[in-house]
């Protein structure tokens, strides 16, 4: 996963925790690892999560694991332009 995937599924994990009213501690907790620095790593894309401790999170967040990691990525393309006009390796 590279940087820009772990920062999104960092800001999906914020937003769920916050929207539950969670602390990053309470988070933690609930994973099985009581450090909100721990928590916090993930959340700021610094740190890449294990499918295990992924599961846990979507299970403490009462969320799918595919709710975390589905990002919606906007593209926008000059006119005359496709999606694949944005895509490495294509003309």
């Amino acid at each position: 996963m590279g940087i820009d995937e772990r920062k999104m599924l960092g800001r999906k994990i914020r937003e769920y925790r916050e929207g539950l009213d969670l602390t990053r501690e309470e988070l933690a907790v609930a994973i099985g690892n009581g450090s909100k620095q721990y928590v916090s790593s993930i959340e700021n894309g610094a740190k890449n999560v294990t499918i295990d401790v992924l599961c846990r999170i979507a299970s403490s967040l009462k969320v799918r694991v595919g709710d975390l990691i589905t990002f919606q990525v906007e593209i926008l393309s000059p006119p005359g332009g496709g999606i694949a006009s944005c895509m490495p390796g294509r003309p």
